[in-house]
Order: C-alpha cells, then sequence, then structure tokens
C-alpha cells in the first residue's frame, strides 16, 4: 500500500534511502511500521527525524532544482514520522507494543498517487483506481455526499431519506427500500442509513448550521479517535551573513483530537399524518436536520466538554474581549468590543474574521443604535464588511444578573466539525402507542477543534441595552 506519491518516494531514496535502509526502511513507499518491533519503531523514529534535520541543513546554498528535490524528500519523511508517531498512538492506546502483520487503517487510507494542489493550500489525491479522493476537510460550499461517492458511496436507486423513514414504519414500496431495510437493519428497530443518504441528510444539516454558513470546515471521521496537526507556534526567521552558522528554527506543533460524541434528535408523529400527508417524507429529514444542526451550533459554540457534550470553541483557550456592560456603554463606542476582537484575531496572524455570530437581541441592539444626532450609529467600515450571522443558539441568561450575553468573532475557516458520516435511526413503536404515534431517534456522532485558537475571540458579559 503506497503511502506517498512516486516522485516523493524517488527523492527519498535519493536523499535518505542508504540510511533509512539502515533502520528496516528499505522502500517509502511500502512502508509498513505495524511489523516492526517496538524498539525498532523507536529507532526508525529517531533516525528519520536526524535525517529530516541533514536534509533542511543541506537546503542552504544548494541550487534551486537540488532545494526542490531535498524539500519533496522532506516532506516525505515527514510522511514517515506521523506514520511511525500514528502507529506508536495505536499500540499505546491498545496496550499492546507486539508488531502484527495487519495494519490498523487499512481499508482506511487512501492510496496516494499524484497530488492536484488548490490555491488555497489544500490537496485532493487520486486513489488506486484513478478516483480523486478529497482533502481531510470539506469546505462549506463542498457537499458531503460528493465526498461519500469519492470514497466508494453507491446511488440508492431513487431512496429518499423521507422514504426510508416512512418505508421503516409502514413497510416498503420500491426495491430500493426494501434492500436498505433489509440491509440496514439490527433486528432491534434500528436501522443503518446508506451512505449517500446519510451524507445527504449531514449536508441538510450543514446548510442549516451557522457555523458552517460562518465558514467551518467539516472532517469525515472513519473512527473513533482522529488526529489533527497543527502549528502551535510559528518558527522564528533570521537574517543571516555569508558563512555563517545557519540558527535552528523550528516550529512547534502539537495535534487536535476529534473524538466524536454521540448526538441525538427524537422526532414523533401520528401514524395517520405519515400515511397520508403529501409532504412529510420531505418534512421529516428536514426537521431532524434543523434540529440536529441547533444543536451542533450550540455545542460548537458553548460545549462544556462533560455529560457527553464536545468542547465547544467558548471551551477552548479563545481570545476574550470582557465588555460586563452593554454594547452602547463600550468606551471605544457600540462597536469598539467587535474592533478590540477583529484586532486580536489579526494580531495573532489568524487572518480577518470571516463572521460575528450574535444573538437577535444584540443585533437588535445594533441596528438600533444612534448617533448624537438621532441617526443610525455606522459600524467602522472593516467591521461593517463582517458578515454578521444570527443564531438563537448563543444564550441570553448568563452572568451575575442572569441576562448576559456573548458575542463570537472569528476567521472559521480555522475551525473543524468532525462527523462520522454513518447516521442511525431507531424507531419507537411502543413507546407512544396509545397516542397512535411513531417516534424517530435520529443518532451521528460529532465533536470540534481549532486549528489556530488566536482565530476566534468571545466577547463575554454583554447586557442588554
Amino acid at each position: 500500500m503506497s503511502i506517498m506519491e512516486t516522485r516523493t518516494a524517488l527523492a527519498v531514496k535519493k536523499h535518505a534511502g542508504v540510511k533509512l535502509r539502515g533502520v528496516g526502511i528499505t522502500n517509502p513507499e511500502d512502508f509498513a511500521p505495524h511489523r516492526l518491533e517496538w524498539s525498532k519503531l523507536n529507532a526508525a523514529q529517531r533516525s528519520v527525524a536526524d535525517i529530516s534535520r541533514g536534509i533542511i541543513d543541506k537546503m542552504d546554498g544548494a541550487s534551486e532544482d537540488e532545494n526542490r528535490s531535498l524539500s519533496e524528500a522532506h516532506d516525505g519523511l515527514m510522511m514517515l514520522y506521523d506514520l511511525i508517531t500514528e502507529e506508536k498512538d495505536h499500540r499505546t492506546s491498545q496496550g499492546n507494543r507486539e508488531a502484527r502483520e495487519t495494519d490498523a487503517r487499512a481499508g482506511r487510507r487512501p492510496i496516494l498517487k499524484d497530488a492536484i494542489c488548490y490555491s488555497d493550500g489544500s490537496r485532493s489525491y487520486s486513489n488506486a483506481d484513478g478516483g480523486e479522493v478529497q482533502a481531510f476537510a470539506i469546505k462549506p460550499e463542498e457537499r458531503m455526499t460528493d465526498w461519500a461517492r469519492q470514497n466508494g458511496a453507491q446511488d440508492s436507486d431513487g431512496l429518499t431519506t423521507g422514504g426510508l423513514l416512512r418505508a421503516m414504519l409502514v413497510g416498503a414500496k420500491t426495491d430500493a427500500e426494501r434492500r436498505a431495510l433489509s440491509e440496514g437493519s439490527n433486528g432491534a428497530g434500528g436501522y443503518s442509513v446508506p451512505d449517500l443518504l446519510s451524507a445527504s441528510m449531514i449536508d441538510r444539516l450543514r446548510a442549516q448550521s451557522v457555523l458552517t454558513r460562518a465558514g467551518a470546515r467539516t472532517v469525515p471521521l472513519a473512527s473513533d479517535t482522529n488526529f489533527v496537526a497543527r502549528v502551535a507556534s510559528d518558527p522564528t526567521v533570521y537574517w543571516r551573513a555569508e558563512g555563517a552558522e545557519v540558527t535552528a528554527s523550528d516550529p512547534s506543533f502539537d495535534r487536535i483530537t476529534l473524538a466524536p460524541k454521540s448526538l441525538m434528535c427524537l422526532v414523533k408523529c401520528s401514524r395517520e399524518l405519515l400515511e397520508d400527508s403529501l409532504n412529510m417524507e420531505q418534512m421529516l429529514p428536514q426537521i431532524i436536520a434543523a434540529a440536529m444542526a441547533q444543536a451542533v451550533d450550540l455545542a460548537g459554540l458553548f460545549g462544556t466538554g462533560a455529560d457527553g457534550q464536545p468542547t465547544g470553541l467558548t471551551g477552548l483557550a479563545i481570545g476574550q474581549v470582557a465588555l460586563n456592560a452593554k454594547l452602547s456603554a463600550h468606551a471605544g463606542g457600540a462597536y469598539g468590543a467587535l474592533v478590540a476582537a477583529r484586532t486580536a484575531i489579526l494580531t495573532a496572524n489568524a487572518g480577518e474574521p470571516t463572521a460575528i455570530l450574535l444573538h437577535p437581541r444584540e443585533d437588535g441592539a445594533l441596528v438600533g443604535l444612534r448617533d448624537g444626532n438621532g441617526m443610525p450609529a455606522q459600524a467602522p467600515a472593516k467591521i461593517a464588511a463582517i458578515p454578521q450571522l444570527i443564531t438563537t443558539q448563543i444564550p441570553i441568561n448568563g452572568g451575575v444578573g442572569t441576562n448576559e450575553s456573548s458575542i463570537v468573532v472569528g476567521n472559521f475557516a480555522h475551525m473543524l466539525i468532525g462527523l462520522r458520516n454513518s447516521l442511525r435511526i431507531e424507531v419507537l413503536k411502543e413507546r407512544y402507542a396509545e397516542f397512535n404515534q411513531f417516534g424517530f431517534v435520529a443518532h451521528m456522532r460529532v465533536d470540534f477543534a481549532a486549528e489556530h485558537l488566536g482565530a476566534f475571540a468571545e466577547i463575554t458579559g454583554v447586557k442588554p441595552e
């Protein structure tokens, strides 16, 4: 199974092949860390790190072509290093450091061939069959259904989510519905929604999520624990005199853990409504997606990390601007807190904010602001240029007086929403039988992370006008 592009592997062999063979890595394209003993795994990791540092030293003074080749080799070595780290983490989590024949990631890691680099720095790869596999995160304008198709999901022959929900209760009408019920049933009233329909439901959710509209990216998760690398601190850059020693400067890396938590939604409807309504099949998926989208937004912003919740943005070490007053009472004017939040984000080199998230109450306060002449107060041009998105998922009952709110400002391109691309539906036939009603319990798993904590700021203690 190839773990890197062919040209990257050739560069690694050219600049590091001899040294890698000394630690058991004869072919970087087919490197299988799961087969190495623990001591050899550690030795290989140390050697890869040492070789990488040597590659960086060689870049100083190298020609442009040689520098390009060295850079490609360094990228490949970092892939090997990350693969070893992942293997060590897997063994540690399993409590077993022994080598094994089966790769824990078998069947989930794409075979990478030629990469396509996009203008935003993301990449997609071709798999073994030449089909493109999307980058690890899906942008707001991209669709989960496209990702699912590119990763093997099959079209459902006209099957719809609403039709499947109806069929769970009153029986299948089409062959596609019968196959879906047969293949997805667990025999206890639960059904796995086919991958493409599950992705379609997630797209409905994403379309109604204020976090997605703000710019947050979606990460399809393939396991219970997933890691994403991020830069904890930028490298320091030095000017260098001719002949002087190069000063080492390594960026500090850490990793984000995405461990999805369970999210459930219960929807009730009567048998008559389900059987007789012309649009119930369309309404049910929409209702479920809307309810889950609100829960995702609330947890993504204010999740506590306790009682089964994931940790939201405000639970992370993001910046804060303490207002503890009405917006109009800020010393810098009504928009002063927003200016301060934007400044903090720019100072962290996190780029321009993509959105300001606020409750309708605070939106109304800003809309109703007046200047000294009784005219509507104008926001500074650079604040007015940031989209203001309204959501009722921001609480307005906090603080000492239980009437305070928050405003979250951020470059939400740095926010990740991790979703398992699997949706389960449980049918409750007995619980509401005396009311001739059925219950649908939808279940999916979600987690959140921020690639750059400095990209966000919370304005706290916002009191009503």
